[in-house]
C-alpha cells in the first residue's frame, strides 16, 4: 500500500487471507502518511482451509501492519505464527480459534466521541475489542469467520468513514461477492 497526501484519504479493505497448511508466507502492509491524511484499513486471516477440514498445524505466517505520518510512525504491529506454535492454542495469543483480523483507523485530531459506538459493536461470531490510541482507533476480531470478522469490520468502518474520509458509508458491491 502507498499512502495518502495532506488533506486526503486512504481506505485498504481487502478480502481475507487464507493461509494453508504448509505455507512459508508473509504479508506486509506499509502506509505513508503525510500532513492530516487519514487511512481506514483491515486484514483478516484464516489460517488453514476450514471449509476443506484443514488446520494449520505446519507452516509459518508472517505479518507486518505498519502506519506512518510524516516519518514517524503512528502504529505498528508485527506477528509470527507456526504451525506447531503455542501462540495458535495459548489463551494469550488465538486461544485456537483460525480466523483473526485487525482494522485500523487512522486520523490526526480523531474524536473520542467515536468510541462508544464502536465499542457498542457486537460480533455475529468470535469476540471482537476495540482500543484507542492517541492518533489510532484499533478493532481486533478473532474467532472461527471471516465472514463475521468482516461484518464486524464493516460495521465499525461504517461508523469512521465520515469523520475521516468525508463520505458516507456506502457499502460498495464487490463486497457482496
Amino acid at each position: 500500500v502507498e499512502g495518502a497526501e495532506a488533506g486526503g484519504s486512504l481506505e485498504w479493505l481487502p478480502q481475507g487471507t487464507i493461509v494453508h497448511e504448509g505455507a512459508l508466507a508473509r504479508s506486509t502492509t506499509h502506509v505513508q502518511l503525510v500532513g492530516d491524511a487519514g487511512f481506514i484499513g483491515a486484514e483478516i486471516t484464516a489460517l488453514g482451509r476450514r471449509a476443506a477440514g484443514e488446520q494449520f498445524r505446519c507452516g509459518e505466517w508472517r505479518q507486518r501492519f505498519e502506519i506512518v505520518r510524516d516519518g514517524a510512525p503512528i502504529w505498528s504491529e508485527r506477528a509470527v505464527l507456526r504451525g506447531d506454535g503455542a501462540l495458535l492454542t495459548s489463551a494469550a495469543g488465538l486461544n485456537g480459534a483460525p480466523v483473526f483480523g485487525t482494522f485500523v483507523a487512522v486520523k490526526s485530531g480523531l474524536s473520542d466521541a467515536l468510541m462508544p459506538a464502536l465499542r457498542a459493536l457486537a460480533t455475529v461470531q468470535g469476540a471482537g475489542s476495540v482500543t484507542r490510541l492517541p492518533d489510532a482507533i484499533v478493532a481486533r476480531y478473532v474467532g472461527e469467520s471471516m465472514e463475521a470478522a468482516g461484518a464486524y469490520f464493516m460495521a465499525a468502518w461504517s461508523i469512521v468513514r465520515p469523520p475521516i474520509c468525508g463520505l458516507a458509508a456506502v457499502r460498495p458491491r464487490i463486497w457482496s461477492t
